[in-house]
């Protein structure tokens, strides 16, 4: 199994402002933690389906490395408590270089929910002009009920995209984004770096998401990247790619 690090921009994050120390610490939990935090587990009948649907691990088998963009996305959602509510946050991951491809946040859990950014995503890697080609992503989840949707799995059917799905109730099965959701807890909704004050309602968390999304892809430095950041690690890729050979001598 492969995790990568992410602990070193923390003092990164105290330079521009958070309070107190800040610890990166691992565990989003999306569905799973409100699940367990409500004490209403998945009856054991619809655990043993799942399981026989869905085997140990996914196609992944817990390894989160990919060779290139665009090969292994990874997604999941946890929640941030408001004066107004729950809001629900999912992102979108590319295994690659770490990057949030997309994120989406809502008050409701419906499959829009996971639907949006997935959709976000596909948009910004054509935009970029490095679109995603039917039949090489394959695309992570664990087993909530967004993610096993109808209207979702069919969504990744059409455009030719591979679903993979974790053990119900096993963090580690999609452990890397697992890490992402819990970096987003401690470095941007238990600081005030992205955000002064308390989270009165969704357009707040959207605001301190958006913030925290921007630094994190263009100027979190990941040392399992060689102390780069996602976006200058994927734009190294990309050169690379398009460099011309030089002449033979």
């Amino acid at each position: 199994m492969c995790i990568r690090d992410s602990l070193r921009p923390a003092n990164t994050l105290e330079a521009e402002g958070a309070h107190g120390p800040v610890h990166c610490s691992a565990g989003g939990g999306g569905e799973a933690v409100l699940a367990a935090e409500q004490g209403n587990p998945l009856p054991p009948p619809v655990q043993a389906l799942r399981r026989h649907l869905h085997p140990p691990g996914g196609l992944l088998n817990r390894d989160f490395t990919a060779s290139a963009p665009n090969l292994v996305w990874v997604t999941d959602f946890t929640y941030v408590r408001t004066w107004a509510g729950f809001v629900y946050v999912a992102f979108v991951l590319d295994v690659f270089a770490q990057r949030i491809v997309g994120w989406h946040a809502s008050s409701s859990m419906r499959t829009d929910l996971v639907m949006t950014p997935l959709r976000i995503a596909l948009w910004q890697r054509d935009r970029d002009g490095n679109p995603v080609s039917p039949g090489d992503l394959i695309h992570h989840s664990d087993a909530g009920s967004q993610y096993t949707s109808i209207r979702y799995t069919e969504h990744l059917d059409l455009e030719g995209i591979a679903p993979s799905i974790g053990t119900v109730g096993d963090a580690y099965d999609n452990a890397l984004m697992e890490t992402v959701n819990g970096l987003f807890k401690t470095e941007c909704i238990r600081t005030t770096v992205f955000h002064p004050g308390p989270f009165r309602t969704l357009s707040d968390v959207e605001y301190a998401t958006a913030g925290w999304v921007d630094w994190y892809n263009n100027r979190r430095l990941h040392g399992s990247l060689g102390m780069l950041t996602p976006i200058e690690f994927e734009t190294l890729h990309y050169e690379a790619l398009n460099r011309e050979p030089k002449p033979a001598k």
